[in-house]
């Protein structure tokens, strides 16, 4: 910050100095000298090499954002249709060539003999999959998702492989069997791992479905409305 404002105070200086020289040259000579026209040039660059990582911060911050607001309204979505349809609906994740995506779906199927069977995420249509980050235009890697789900609610029934699911049943709660809290988080990479003051993630914190939101770093577990590592 100190020497952004060096910097300011130099262009200044050159501003004074340029009116000093408009007041002792003849007529048509006013205007900046090469040597002043470069100066500025140089000053502008350092002043937009300053700002540039505050902007790339900023860009990348609101794409966690819009993915953590995804994130929320489709666990909500399947909470509100296992509740007005009376049927169990899951809410499943993947990454497909590094962008992160989500599906809300039925938990099982109904075929023509009355017979039903669980829906596995890996056959759901591309239509069904939406990309964490809403309109925004998510790149790969830009985004990194991940959850402390084992398993399927993190209970004893199996993940399916490269998804990971949460379901409701027919009330809108997790089944008796789970074991929550349940954390999904979203945060802008660094490497391998998240960079903890980007962290935004949305926590099941009981079995009656209650949601909270959380961010930034959990800290090791002592900021409670933080979000934990990977």
């Amino acid at each position: 910050m100190e020497n952004l404002d060096s910097l300011l105070k130099f262009k200044q200086f050159l501003d004074l100095k340029k009116i000093a020289i408009k007041r002792h040259s003849p007529k048509g000579a006013a205007g900046y000298t090469l040597i002043e026209m470069l100066v500025v040039v140089l000053i502008i660059g350092v002043l937009a090499t300053i700002a540039a990582p505050g902007w790339l911060g900023f860009v990348s911050q609101r794409r966690v954002n819009a993915a953590s607001d995804v994130l929320l309204r489709s666990i909500q979505e399947a909470q509100s249709q296992a509740k007005n349809k009376k049927v169990s609906y899951s809410v499943a994740f993947r990454s497909l060539n590094a962008v992160p995506q989500i599906a809300v779906y039925p938990t099982k199927a109904v075929d023509a003999n009355g017979t039903s069977s669980y829906i596995n995420p890996g056959n759901l249509d591309d239509i069904s999959w939406k990309n964490l980050g809403g309109d925004l235009e998510i790149k790969p890697g830009q985004i990194m998702l991940y959850t402390n789900l084992a398993s399927e609610n993190n209970g004893p029934l199996p993940l399916h492989q490269d998804y990971k699911i949460i379901t409701f049943d027919y009330m809108g709660v997790l089944p008796r069997d789970s074991e929550p809290p349940i954390t999904i988080t979203v945060a802008a990479p660094q490497g391998a791992n998240p960079i903890p003051s980007t962290k935004r993630c949305v926590k099941i914190t009981t079995l009656l479905g209650d949601l909270t939101k959380g961010r930034r770093d959990d800290n090791g577990g002592t900021n409670p409305q933080g979000c934990p590592d990977p």
